[in-house]
């Protein structure tokens, strides 16, 4: 045999003997990464292999651990909000399990107010709402651990207050979604619809059908809502409401929401409620004045029409 066909086997025997040694201590990372489960050890895998034999899979676990992860109960909007904000675009499926958590309309806040400053807010909220002749009433809020709505007692100036009580189902795909509304002698069960890529599309009960269409970017760009003689459609641009079609029976109104961006806090907040009729006239415009706590909340908001305050919003925390 010839020398240099003797140096070459010589080589690839080292190689093979090398690939082997390299394959064999990938599979015992891969193997010890699998006990542990979190996605952090899959990243250190992947770190290391980023191109091997089991790296596809490792990313496949990496996923599904990061899912486990993050889509809890337990885990806070704004720690998901954090995780999102990080890792664009590469979490859609955490993208998507935030949206049905907040997009649920049982927050009726975030869809007809824009979001008046409760987004991650936790523990009991206190409101005084105080008009212009002096007469006032509070109402109570009531957040988990995760800033989600689980009760509440709204007052009004005409009614005695009522308690609402929310009831969800939850899984770690589609978060949590509205099971029922409880209130004193009544009982309202909802059913939530989702499409391909695990998104609220729809959720109905026996009084009122909410129907929801998304942008390509995943983000809410409409809800319609029906309930007894009552129609209307919101129309979003970045999160937020920008107008409302409103049949209520009597006629139609379109609603147009102004907001600010607050730069410190990195939202938007409602400045302004226009409402037309069918012709264009203007049937009121409100601007909305507000402060701010340390946390980005309302502490207070002042709502004038025509010049005039109209309504003052004072909050209190619980935390």
């Amino acid at each position: 045999m010839k020398i240099k066909t003797i140096i070459a086997l010589l080589v690839v025997s080292v190689s093979l003997s090398g690939f082997a040694q390299d394959t064999q201590q990938e599979r015992s990372d891969f193997n010890e990464v699998r006990k542990d489960g979190s996605f952090e050890a899959y990243d250190r895998f992947l770190q290391r292999w980023p191109h091997g034999y089991y790296s596809e899979q490792a990313r496949l676990n990496r996923d599904d651990a990061i899912v486990r992860a993050y889509c809890r109960p337990d885990v806070t909007l704004d720690l998901l909000v954090d995780y999102i904000e990080i890792n664009q675009p590469h979490a859609p499926r955490i993208r998507t399990f935030y949206a049905n958590l907040v997009n649920q309309p049982t927050h009726s806040y975030r869809m007809t107010s824009n979001d008046l400053g409760f987004n991650g807010t936790t523990g009991t909220v206190y409101e005084t709402v105080t008009r212009d002749d002096g007469r006032s009433v509070v109402s109570k809020y009531v957040f988990d651990d995760c800033g989600l709505l689980v009760a509440d007692s709204v007052a009004s100036f005409d009614a005695l207050p009522v308690t609402h009580t929310y009831r969800y189902n939850y899984d770690n795909l589609h978060g949590f979604s509205l099971a029922a509304c409880v209130s004193p002698g009544d009982s309202i069960v909802y059913t939530a619809t989702y499409d391909d890529m695990d998104r609220v599309v729809a959720l109905t009960s026996s009084e009122r059908a909410y129907r929801f269409a998304y942008n390509d970017l995943g983000a809410l760009a409409s809800m319609r809502t029906r309930a007894k003689g009552e129609a209307a459609v919101f129309t979003f641009a970045n999160g937020a409401p920008i107008y409302c079609d409103l049949n209520d029976g009597r006629g139609e109104l379109r609603v147009r929401y102004t907001h600010d961006f607050n730069s410190d806090t990195g939202k938007r907040y409602l400045n302004g409620v226009k409402t037309l009729d069918k012709q264009g006239e203007t049937v009121s415009s409100r601007n909305i004045a507000y402060t701010l706590d340390a946390a980005g909340r309302y502490s207070t908001a002042s709502i004038t029409e025509d010049d005039r305050t109209v309504l003052t919003v004072t909050r209190r925390y619980s935390n």
